[in-house]
């Protein structure tokens, strides 16, 4: 069940650990919460232990979690002495912060895909702000937002650049709501991805992913929201294909999957539909009726990996980033080195402007600087000379071979700080 484990010490984990009061304590915890109610003998939590540990040392920690109520030991027989265990309430909680904490991906690196796929998100966090104080429905829609860290043991042969790594960074975000608002939610999340995406001039196709067979909760809530979803994407005309039972296990999604400029699909952004963690964590909000209610829960991804959409963008564009996404927006190309004092002055200004701007001042012919400049696609390349010092001008080129000519510095700044506050792609 557990193939390897990596590095326990870094994992937030460390913190159920100190609760319980020893490192190997949660993973006994682990193994009674994948079937709550279930007894387990002790063979069978000693198998789930990737360590060889003692039976004394085993046998102290089955007997510190009974006394501190995370386990209940029950004698099933007296002569010979079999004895089963099982999760308390108490337990189980402690079981629900090991599925939800960030970064335990990172210590339980040998689980399947599915429990990796169960525990990636940064859910936890969302969960436990909310959980931090009573709210009202006044308050709702509440959005909470992070950029998480995430871990996936990836095997080996599977790593793929940037686009299929072992830590990568999540645009995560949790919205709680009240089950009226979920249809407007959901709206305001996929103009949002509207707004993003057509910046970078990428397509997109929504998937809407059903029920799974493994899953929590009542039929009749996934039907609801699996109707939320649908209604909202079909009145805002948007068209989508269903994906049936590759849902969640705690509620249906809407998948986002790019298409770069190859016509490859990539699952970036996704917006996601949970009843099961605000019923599992008892989250509540007080209502217009003085009662309490149970809040739903959006999780929302819109670039999903930040390292995989920096891959997406980087093939999109060939490398060629439009002028207000490359690194280096202007190159500065002395001619001589009687010029080089003028290109530091030019890149002064520029720079001051906010402009992301590089001066070559190598002992070079310019043909080459401008070849290299060229070849690594900067938007903009200035050549400047002795006339352009005369004349307090700077010669213009662009990256596809066009030459603007001469102009004055304040006239290029007037160009490229239009090109750039439009986003234009250039």
């Amino acid at each position: 069940m557990l193939e390897r484990m990596d590095d326990l010490t870094s994992c937030s984990l460390s913190y159920v650990a100190s609760i319980l009061g020893g490192k190997w304590k949660p993973f006994i915890v682990w193994y009674l919460s994948m079937a709550p109610g279930k007894r387990a003998r002790y063979s069978e939590l000693r198998k789930s232990i990737p360590y060889d540990i003692s039976h004394k040392m085993f046998s102290q920690h089955l007997s510190e979690l009974e006394q501190v109520g995370i386990i209940e030991r029950v004698v099933v027989e007296v002569k010979p002495l079999r004895v089963d265990y099982l999760l308390t309430e108490k337990g189980i909680s402690f079981a629900n912060v090991l599925y939800f904490i960030r970064d335990w991906g990172a210590a339980y690196g040998g689980f399947s895909a599915e429990t990796l796929q169960r525990t990636k998100g940064t859910m936890g966090e969302g969960v436990l702000v909310y959980g931090s104080g009573p709210h009202s429905y006044r308050e709702l829609p509440l959005r909470v937002g992070e950029l998480g860290l995430v871990h996936r043991h990836e095997l080996k042969g599977a790593l793929h650049g940037l686009f299929r790594v072992r830590c990568f960074t999540q645009d995560d975000a949790h919205i709680f709501m009240t089950p009226d608002q979920m249809k407007d939610e959901i709206k305001n999340v996929v103009k949002l991805f509207d707004e993003i995406y057509s910046t970078f001039g990428l397509t997109y196709q929504i998937e809407l992913s059903t029920m799974p067979e493994d899953h929590m909760g009542d039929e009749k809530d996934w039907k609801f929201a699996e109707d939320t979803l649908q209604a909202a994407i079909t009145e805002m005309g948007k068209d989508f294909i269903i994906n049936a039972g590759d849902g969640a296990f705690y509620g249906p999604k809407l998948d986002f999957h790019l298409a770069d400029s190859l016509g490859r699909t990539w699952q970036c952004g996704t917006i996601q539909l949970d009843f099961q963690m605000p019923e599992r964590f008892d989250l509540e909000y007080v209502g217009e009726d003085g009662e309490k209610h149970r809040p739903v829960m959006i999780h929302r991804a819109l670039l999903g990996s930040i390292e995989r959409f920096i891959g997406v963008i980087t093939e999109h564009f060939a490398g060629a980033f439009p002028a207000w996404l490359s690194p280096v927006q202007v190159k500065l190309l002395p001619v001589t080195d009687r010029a080089m004092d003028y290109a530091k002055n030019v890149a002064a200004q520029l720079d001051s402007q906010g402009f992301r701007v590089e001066v070559d001042g190598r002992n070079e012919k310019i043909g080459k600087k401008i070849r290299e400049a060229t070849l690594e696609k900067i938007p903009f390349m200035l050549v400047v000379g002795d006339r352009d010092m005369e004349a307090g001008t700077v010669s213009v080129r662009t990256r596809r071979g066009e030459d603007l000519g001469a102009m004055p510095l304040d006239e290029f700044a007037a160009v490229l700080r239009e090109v750039v506050d439009e986003k234009q792609k250039i």
